[in-house]
């Protein structure tokens, strides 16, 4: 697969994360929420899901939009080890 399409794959698991910080934040304002990632997946959380390891320590942010939101999760994403073997 080219660098391109890795770009956009994790794009899109990046705007995924984004609309689940959206609904999560939306719903509690006071919500302490982190960026978690495993093979494959990325997710937003307060507490660590199983399976799942802290992408950064830095909590994401309340004042963003959600397309700040994404770029910012996509800049984290792309230094974790996530992208699975068939990329």
């Amino acid at each position: 697969m080219d660098l391109q399409a890795i770009y956009e794959w994790t794009g899109a698991r990046a705007r995924e994360a984004a609309l689940q910080w959206f609904k999560q934040q939306s719903a509690n304002n006071y919500a302490a929420l982190y960026l978690y990632y495993k093979v494959g997946e990325l997710r937003v959380a307060e507490d660590c899901p199983a399976g799942f390891t802290l992408a950064t320590g830095e909590r994401l942010r309340v004042n963003a939009t959600v397309d700040q939101q994404q770029a910012w999760i996509n800049n984290v994403a792309r230094r974790t080890p996530f992208l699975p073997d068939c990329i």
